[in-house]
């Protein structure tokens, strides 16, 4: 049997099964998790954020959304300290205000109790309000879900990397052992995949980057198509990784079949 004890709170989880207990950290954004439906969950949990120096002087501003505001918060500290984060424009301002002016850099709620749809458009809002007002906006973006607006830094560039640069790369990983060679994953450790792979599984997730499977005979004649590499591995009692080299011509199979990841003409 399991039982749940729930501190909404601190966004925690406390489950016991079969006499066995877990503790589990989960974001305080969910509203159901593995079948517990947490009651104390807003109808609007968004809110509105800002970052900005304490030097009043100071016209730079970020401006964002989040239903976990202390998650983000943490984040944000984290990050501007990370070598992938360096060059975006929030953390190379906090890094100078925080390094090199030896000021405080301030997060604030501004909005609260709002749908995410409303957060995004006040987001946007805010974003256009800002840079009428003169303000250097910090954003990636111009606001709104998801990275829209943002160009990729190698779009359209072809050649981006010498070969004197990639075989430096290549070099640098020789020898390289793995971080995760000879460990495993504690009994905690896998009660939580458990639970969170259930939980994908009650909501119907389907894995966007799938792609269907094709099963031939040698006169090109369609026998059956699967949806994933997956559920041909488990139907034909074969290894999906075999198959997979099959689709790519990578191996020959040990039959007359042909396999592919597209339908044959």
């Amino acid at each position: 049997m399991m039982s749940t004890q729930e501190n909404i709170a601190r966004g925690s989880m406390q489950v016991n099964l079969n006499n066995y207990t877990i503790n589990i950290t989960y974001h305080t954004n969910m509203k159901e998790y593995n079948g517990l439906v947490n009651l104390n969950y807003p109808d609007k949990p968004y809110c509105i954020y800002t970052i900005y120096s304490e030097d009043e002087t100071d016209k730079n501003i970020y401006i964002g959304v989040t239903s976990d505001y202390n998650q983000r918060a943490y984040k944000h500290s984290i990050c501007r300290t990370y070598k992938r984060y360096k060059d975006f424009p929030l953390y190379i301002w906090m890094n100078n205000v925080i390094e090199e002016k030896k000021l405080k850099v301030m997060f604030k709620i501004i909005e609260s109790n709002l749908t995410e749809e409303e957060a995004f458009l006040k987001e946007k809002e805010l974003i256009f309000n800002y840079t009428e007002r003169d303000y250097t906006i910090l954003n990636s973006t111009e606001g709104g879900k998801g990275p829209t607006g943002r160009t990729p830094w190698n779009k359209e560039k072809v050649n981006v990397y010498t070969d004197e640069h990639l075989k430096k790369l290549s070099d640098s990983h020789l020898g390289q052992v793995s971080g995760n060679k000879g460990k495993k994953h504690s009994d905690e450790s896998k009660q939580i995949i458990s639970l969170k792979s259930k939980e994908r599984i009650e909501k119907g997730w389907i894995n966007p980057k799938r792609k269907k499977v094709y099963k031939y005979n040698k006169d090109r004649v369609l026998l059956v198509s699967y949806s994933c590499l997956q559920e041909a591995g488990t139907k034909e009692n074969v290894s999906s990784t075999s198959i997979g080299e099959w689709c790519r011509q990578e191996k020959r199979p040990n039959n007359d079949f042909i396999w592919s990841y597209v339908e044959l003409v």
